[in-house]
């Protein structure tokens, strides 16, 4: 097993600029107008052990006919306009407004990880089969398994950094011939989100406030990733799925080619409202409201434990376009405090008390089915959905058992499942799901679903936590508090997204039945963290604090 240098120095640098001029146009109007440029260097490695892919060539190495596995962007302008108009000049109603451009700085586990294995540090360039049809390879990145005759064996050559091979003479294997490999387009841009804003604040009076603010964006050029050598399914299902790969005749030895490039956009507007009351005859309170809507093409890149990380289609990826995994229509929060006026007592018994209050509803996550299992588009991709006829709430998520689920004969029986069954054959292999009047069918074996991305939503999260403080003091020096705090004061149950949505859950794969849909846990459990997440259970938490 060849895997290259351990101790790889991965490293790019990053520079920017930003000037900014105010102006007072008029007693209530001023305008700030501001411009910053950005210049992010290429991801370079110490000994150029970094990779990539060209259709035409194969796989190539930096330092090996390339300066870099892309080329570098050198023109990243990004002008911001802002101003503030005090409407009636009493300072007590304010209009606001900004706009500018915000260039994305990308994580380096987007070019080097893809799933902890895949990107381009780990393309093999110094083996036989890296150029078309089998040609010797001229790099020093060797990954996963080479083959070699004995009598090829070099132990001479050496092993150091890379910069050269021990068996020069082997062929790439990685181990389950034929390879997965991570390359990125040529001109890869940074991705861009522009932004903008419009708020209100009005001062009813000096302790009570209330804004109103629209909040947009668009992102484009964002980074993504699909498969350029997808297999395109035959006719003949019985036939192997690396002979319908694209680039097969060329280069038999790659699989999955995975192709990391600006193929993607998203899109935020937002009503966000609060109203704040500052020590308002001792009540203190906030409240925030948020009617919203994110779509995006993907969640995360590099997340294939979910399956979220390429398109179902990738000669399709734009449709993929839908709601955000993490879009909620609906926020509402509501903090509170109130000092219960007191009066001088015995021990200070009733003064220094203060109730204190966090209220959270949340709406709705979207999740949707991603079967890893069946392989019905016959791509081998693992990313497959099905066909749904019907209303989405009907398959709602929540409790601890999934959507109802029909299996074979009983799937081939039921009337409802087989009028809405595209394939009789993928019905009584895959099954039905079937909820209210709502029915889930497997496609016919290589065509894809046609349910779009993110089609259904769960129960939404309702929270209320409680605290109760009680205070000391002790002339000036010195004082104590107690205090009992209650989370999820009501014990409401919250159950997590089966998608995962923030919480990591994974029950959305509709090749296993019986879990497909299901919340099975609270969202602190699903993210690994029962302690202190959110989402548990009642818990009671008391302390006790001493000041001097």
């Amino acid at each position: 097993m060849l895997t290259g240098d351990p101790t790889r120095q991965i490293h790019n640098w990053g520079f920017a600029g930003f000037g900014q001029d105010d102006w007072r146009l008029t007693k209530n109007l001023t305008l700030n107008l501001g411009l910053r440029y950005e210049l992010n260097t290429v991801v370079k490695e110490a000994n150029n052990l970094l990779g990539n892919f060209d259709p035409n060539v194969g796989l190539v190495q930096v330092g090996q006919g390339i300066n870099g596995p892309y080329n570098g962007e050198h023109y990243n302008f990004a002008p911001r306009v802002g101003f503030a108009w005090d409407i009636t000049g009493s300072g007590r109603t304010v209009l606001r407004g900004g706009a500018g451009l915000i260039y994305e700085t990308i994580n380096w586990e987007a070019f080097l990880a893809l799933n902890n294995s895949l990107g381009i540090s780990t393309i093999p360039t110094g083996a036989l089969g890296v150029g078309p049809n089998g040609g010797k390879g001229a790099g020093s990145i060797d990954v996963g398994t080479v083959n070699f005759n004995g009598s090829a064996l070099n132990w001479n050559a050496g092993y150091n950094s890379g910069a050269s091979t021990v068996f020069p003479s082997g062929e790439i294997n990685c181990g389950a011939n034929p390879c997965s490999i991570l390359g990125m387009v040529q001109n890869f841009r940074t991705p861009q989100v522009y932004s903008w804003n419009l708020n209100v604040q009005h001062s009813f009076r000096p302790d009570l406030v209330l804004e109103a603010a629209y909040v947009g964006n668009h992102g484009q050029k964002l980074s993504g990733i699909h498969d350029i050598n997808q297999n395109v399914p035959s006719a003949d299902f019985n036939h192997d799925e690396q002979s319908g790969r694209p680039f097969n005749a060329l280069y038999p030895y790659l699989s999955f080619i995975y192709q990391m490039g600006n193929i993607y956009r998203s899109n935020y507007d937002g009503l966000q409202m609060t109203m704040t009351a500052r020590n308002y005859h001792h009540f203190t309170a906030v409240a925030g409201y948020t009617y919203s809507h994110s779509l995006d093409n993907v969640g995360a890149n590099w997340d294939f434990g979910a399956g979220s990380g390429i398109p179902q289609d990738s000669a399709h990826p734009q449709r993929e376009y839908a709601s955000s995994d993490f879009d909620i229509r609906h926020r509402f929060t509501l903090t509170t405090s109130y000092a219960i006026p007191g009066r001088r007592s015995f021990l200070q018994s009733l003064e220094g008390w203060q109730v204190n209050s966090i209220v959270s509803l949340y709406g709705a996550q979207p999740w949707g089915p991603i079967d890893t299992g069946n392989d019905l588009s016959q791509t081998g991709e693992g990313v497959d959905r099905w066909d749904f006829f019907g209303n989405p709430k009907d398959f709602k998520s929540g409790g601890a058992v999934g959507i109802p689920y029909l299996a074979g004969a009983d799937a081939v029986n039921d009337q409802v499942c087989l009028a809405h069954a595209r394939s009789i054959d993928t019905l009584g292999t895959a099954g039905c799901y079937r909820s209210g009047n709502s029915v889930m069918t497997p496609p016919a074996l290589g065509t894809f679903g046609t349910m779009g991305r993110n089609t259904f939503r769960d129960t939404g999260y309702k929270n209320w936590d409680f605290s109760l403080d009680k205070n000391w003091h002790f002339h000036e020096r010195y004082a104590a508090q107690f205090r009992a705090e209650l989370f999820n004061f009501t014990n409401h149950p919250n159950f997590a997204n089966p998608f995962g949505g923030q919480n990591g859950w994974g029950h959305n794969d509709p090749s296993v039945p019986g879990q497909y849909g299901c919340g099975c846990a609270t969202p602190d459990v699903a993210a690994s963290n029962p302690v202190i997440g959110s989402g548990g259970s009642r818990a009671v938490q008391l302390g006790l604090k001493l000041s001097f």
